[in-house]
């Protein structure tokens, strides 16, 4: 179940990241086609396995859909990546404060 957990956040992130790079005008239209196919491929009722085969059937849409969005991921230039990157990181930040305290001693 630990190990679930671990995948599942970890491909919160990386969807997260993606949108991110999709929304970017910096990234060439060209490589934002790469996610759209994969989410094309999901909706497609032609699948390299068929769906109604329970599991695998789905299986294998997400696999899809996952290696073309790492492949958007990896091919997005790196500057603009840990610019994504570093603006999550300080959105963390922000969200903390900063503040003195007294303690008073009424008695």
């Amino acid at each position: 179940m630990l190990k679930f957990l671990r995948i599942f956040s970890l491909s919160l992130g990386l969807l997260r990241l993606a949108w991110r790079l999709f929304s970017d005008k910096r990234i060439p239209k060209y490589k934002k086609i790469i996610p759209l196919i994969g989410f094309l491929y999901l909706i497609n009722p032609i699948d390299l396995i068929k769906d109604y085969i329970l599991v695998l059937g789905f299986i294998d849409d997400l696999i899809v859909l996952f290696g073309l969005i790492i492949l958007f991921v990896v091919t997005s230039p790196g500057k603009i990546i840990i610019e994504k990157l570093t603006i999550d990181n300080k959105k963390q930040n922000e969200k903390t404060m900063n503040a003195e305290y007294e303690f008073i001693d009424e008695e």
